[in-house]
């Protein structure tokens, strides 16, 4: 897929669905199916390869494992996940230059 993209993807895919001959595999495909046809814009990846862009998440993840997961470390810090979410936003907030923009917006 890195070097074909998307759209042939979807098409291999399709072709072994039909060829598959148990039941449970080919749901397993289906599902998959699914999942490459609602995101099939966004698999340009030798476009994005050609000009340097990133495909993965990786960096990102490890980004947001970093900042948010400094913050939610702290000593005798106990925490309910609507707590998480709340504090994950606001770092993305801090952290992406929006926080008074965020504030503005929040006491409008």
């Amino acid at each position: 897929m890195r070097t074909r993209g998307g759209r042939e993807y979807l098409a291999d895919l399709k072709a072994q669905v039909e060829r598959e001959k148990i039941d449970a595999d080919r749901a397993a495909l289906n599902a998959l199916l699914g999942y490459v046809e609602a995101n099939v814009t966004r698999m340009n990846y030798p476009q994005r390869l050609q000009r340097g862009l990133p495909i993965g998440s990786g960096a990102v993840e490890r980004t947001n494992k970093t900042i948010v997961g400094r913050r939610l470390r702290i000593n005798y810090a106990r925490w309910n996940i609507p707590s998480v979410e709340q504090i994950g936003g606001l770092c993305c907030v801090r952290y992406s230059n929006t926080w008074e923009a965020y504030w503005d917006q929040a006491s409008a």
